[in-house]
């Protein structure tokens, strides 16, 4: 709860995880920064594992000796002929005669004693914040990936990554790996089509994923040459991975090459695919979100010009709704003295967008209904035609028609440190959304290894990192 908390703060931290008996827990030396420099120096360094502990009444009186498997927390100083130790006991089983209430304990300790602990004593963890993206991104990647640290826990505004170093290393350049950490978080279209599982994430160009039939680079390829993007897949191999519901195209490490706008791919999609814009960098969507299409008519004109604007409209401290307003128009009058030629057009989207704020404000997302939709499209319409009307931005009375299609957004609401409400998209913590294994997937091209769990299943169950 605290990590996912730590998401909604306006800046990253880091800190330590330290492991109580089987489990990690918060530990201190929280700090600001988006890297685990500082959280490596709060390490601390006096945690060590032992095969016995002596301990002592007095710095010349010995009170016992116990056996076994003990993680320590002290500081141990060397002297001339001896080590003492003043620590607390992580783990291991003290014998009863010998436990201190204070769990504190003088030990002697000699180089023996000392053995490489099974697993590590404390974690380094980082923090994306709502103001970041959904994965980490090379701040935290490049310290496991240089072996700098063997094993991180991420904490995002859609769940917890937790990342180890593998047992063989990656065949990538270090600017190779951050170029494609950086453009796995970026790409921002998917084209999916209907297939046996498990699907096969393959590159269609370097912002776009294709998903589909195993052994599909034909139908890859073809798209490609219709939308003259280069082929990514010539040599084509799976990457291994451990994925459950999909493997992954080599063709997918590639990064280089031009981008394909999400119009042109929807164009060049087989039919009955399904193509959607889901990127883990900008990722913010609003709760809810309308597609609007007005049409401004004059009988005395019959050309039309196009005019496109986008606005984010608010009601209430939470609720936070985004129009995408598409219009046509006849052409708008002549400037005036005191006017440069985009005055007419500006103020004409001015009147829109307070037009379309008037029309929503009794509009309720919860109570959201064909019936309350259609009585806003009739008084956006109506206060539209008023508004336009009276401002005498045409030469003539003109109408207005005012299409709107209402959407609410699939996901995880969440707060910004603003205060404003937006939905962590449910694509990238849906174990099987191609969106996220895609990131999952080239851990392995990376020399690492790694696991997801969304908020919810985090807050539920134990979440396991090692």
């Amino acid at each position: 709860m605290a990590l996912r908390a730590y998401t909604r703060l306006p800046e990253s931290i880091q800190g330590i995880l330290e492991r109580r008996g089987d489990e990690y827990d918060l530990g201190g030396g929280i700090s600001r920064s988006d890297t685990f420099d500082r959280a490596l120096s709060n390490i601390d360094a006096d945690v060590f594992c032992v095969s016995k502990i002596r301990i002592m009444k007095s710095a010349t009186e010995s009170a016992g000796v116990a056996h076994g498997s003990f993680v320590l927390r002290g500081k141990a100083v060397r002297l001339e002929e001896s080590m003492f130790a003043v620590v607390s006991v992580i783990a291991g089983a003290i014998p009863e005669d010998l436990r201190s209430s204070s769990n504190v304990y003088l030990l002697t300790l000699e180089d023996g004693d000392f053995l490489r602990c099974s697993v590590p004593q404390q974690l380094p963890y980082g923090v994306n914040t709502v103001t970041d993206a959904l994965a980490p991104r090379w701040n935290y990647v490049s310290a496991l990936f240089s072996k700098k640290v063997q094993h991180a826990v991420i904490s995002c505004p859609n769940g917890i990554f937790s990342m180890k170093m593998a047992p063989h290393p990656s065949d990538l350049t270090p600017s190779k790996a951050e170029a494609l950490i950086k453009n796995l978080l970026d790409l921002d279209v998917v084209i999916e089509v209907e297939a046996p599982r498990p699907k096969t994430i393959y590159r269609l160009a370097t912002n776009c994923l294709f998903v589909g039939a195993e052994g599909a680079q034909d139908k890859v390829a073809e798209m490609q040459r219709n939308m003259q993007l280069p082929s990514y897949i010539e040599v084509s191999k799976p990457v291994p991975t451990s994925l459950a519901y999909y493997s992954i195209d080599s063709s997918i490490l590639q990064t280089e090459g031009p981008r394909v706008e999400f119009e042109v791919a929807r164009s060049a999609a087989p039919q009955g695919s399904t193509v959607q814009k889901q990127s883990l960098s900008k990722w913010w969507s609003p709760l809810a979100f309308f597609d609007v299409t007005i049409t401004i008519r004059s009988s005395s004109r019959s050309q039309e010009t196009s005019v496109e604007t986008r606005l984010q409209l608010k009601e209430g401290p939470h609720k936070e709704y985004s129009l995408d307003l598409k219009v046509k128009s006849v052409p708008l009058r002549e400037t005036q003295p005191g006017e440069n030629s985009s005055s007419p057009l500006n103020q004409l989207r001015a009147i829109i967008e307070s037009s379309a704020s008037t029309a929503m404000t009794d509009f309720s997302s919860g109570a959201a209904s064909q019936a309350s939709l259609d009585k806003v499209t009739r008084s956006f319409g109506e206060i539209l035609v008023s508004n336009i009307n009276t401002s005498y931005l045409f030469e003539s009375p003109v109408t207005a028609g005012v299409k709107m299609s209402f959407n609410q957004t699939e996901g995880d609401p969440t707060t910004l440190p603003s205060g404003d409400s937006v939905v962590v998209p449910k694509y990238s913590y849906d174990l099987e959304s191609p969106r996220l294994n895609s990131f999952l997937g080239i851990f392995s091209a990376l020399g690492l290894q790694g696991t997801f769990t969304g908020w919810t299943q985090a807050t539920r169950n134990r979440v396991m990192v090692l």
